[in-house]
């Protein structure tokens, strides 16, 4: 073998170690990528049941989810609210699940509408809004007063609440 051929081989294996070397480095990687991972989620999963034991432990108060507007006219009667005639009101068109109207004409006339989520109650908001009128929201009910009466606006809210 002549001096040529005796680097080109030491080249060769110089290059065979580097390529192994960074396939050895690639696998400690994301091996520990993993771990990282793994360990993240066991993070979560050991919060989140220290969250839940911590919430069970503290008692609260059981908010009701109003699902018709019976019940909403129940809440609402039993904070004072004094409600009129009702009458169908047209609730699928902003999204509702239920709604009603009462007492159309008076000068506290007021809309009721159930929604099956909180986030669709106050998105409803804005496509009900005017300037006469008053919009109270409570979880997932909408309450659209035709007044700017802060009295019946008070007594809704805490019906709502």
């Amino acid at each position: 073998m002549n001096t040529n051929q005796v680097k080109q081989r030491g080249g060769n294996r110089k290059a065979q170690m580097k390529k192994i070397i960074i396939i050895v480095l690639a696998l400690i990687v994301i091996a520990g990528a993993a771990i990282l991972v793994i360990s993240k989620d066991d993070t979560k999963e050991s919060n989140g049941s220290q969250t839940s034991t911590q919430a069970a432990e503290q008692p609260k108060e059981q908010k009701v989810t109003i699902t018709t507007v019976e019940q909403a006219e129940t809440k609402l009667k039993e904070s004072g609210v004094v409600l009129g005639e009702k009458s169908d009101a047209y609730y699928q068109v902003i999204g509702a699940r239920d709604g009603a109207k009462y007492g159309s004409g008076e000068p506290t006339a007021l809309e009721v509408y159930v929604f099956n989520t909180d986030s669709q109650a106050n998105d409803a908001k804005t496509q009900v809004q005017t300037e006469d009128n008053t919009i109270v929201v409570g979880g997932n009910v909408l309450v659209l007063i035709h007044s700017k009466n802060q009295t019946v606006a008070q007594n809704v809210q805490a019906a709502l609440n």
